[in-house]
């Protein structure tokens, strides 16, 4: 993300201790783990901090935490308190209701360093597929569209079944046999 987004790059050296939030990581921390290797390539001083809402995720994180350059607390869109430069929300508003999304990142702006950033995406299973939006108090900076063609199944764009439930089986979405 750093190596590659101009804005990142910038608000993250623009900071003499710049801390990066990782909301929602999801049931294992992996990602923030990968996400804080990858920002300390290009930004050696960053602090990466995952926030999640359930205790046990939180937990899991705490078994591979390395403070203070990796850490793991409980929180939601109120990003526990901290002002990070830096908020990336992979997978996480999917979830809600399109009307959620705006007061969300409302929430989630307001409480950025100055020339903070928020990375609100989403993308497969394993990130052969991602889209995010580099957004700015002010507004949007950037959309990413990002896919790596040699992973893509050419043949069948669904190989694992239905295009809307993955079933091989009769679809239980549409009851055709997959669709």
């Amino acid at each position: 993300m750093a190596g590659r987004d101009l804005a990142v790059r910038r608000a993250l050296r623009a900071h003499a201790d710049p801390l990066v939030v990782d909301l929602g990581y999801g049931a294992s921390p992996v990602t923030t783990v990968e996400l804080a290797a990858r920002l300390r390539a290009h930004v050696p001083d960053v602090r990466v901090l995952g926030l999640e809402l359930d205790e046990q995720r939180v937990a899991a994180g705490a078994a591979v935490a390395a403070p203070p350059v990796l850490d793991f607390r409980r929180g939601g869109f109120e990003l526990a308190g901290t002002r990070p430069v830096l908020v990336r929300a992979f997978n996480v508003l999917r979830q809600y209701a399109e009307s959620d999304v705006e007061p969300s990142w409302r929430a989630m702006l307001e409480r950025l360093a100055p020339g903070g950033l928020l990375v609100d995406g989403t993308c497969d299973e394993i990130g052969r597929i991602c889209s995010w939006v580099t957004v700015a108090r002010s507004g949007p900076v950037s959309l990413t569209l990002s896919c790596r063609p040699a992973t893509l199944d050419r043949r069948r764009p669904w190989p694992n079944g239905c295009r809307r439930c993955s079933s091989t089986a009769t679809c239980p979405v549409s009851a055709s046999t997959p669709c």
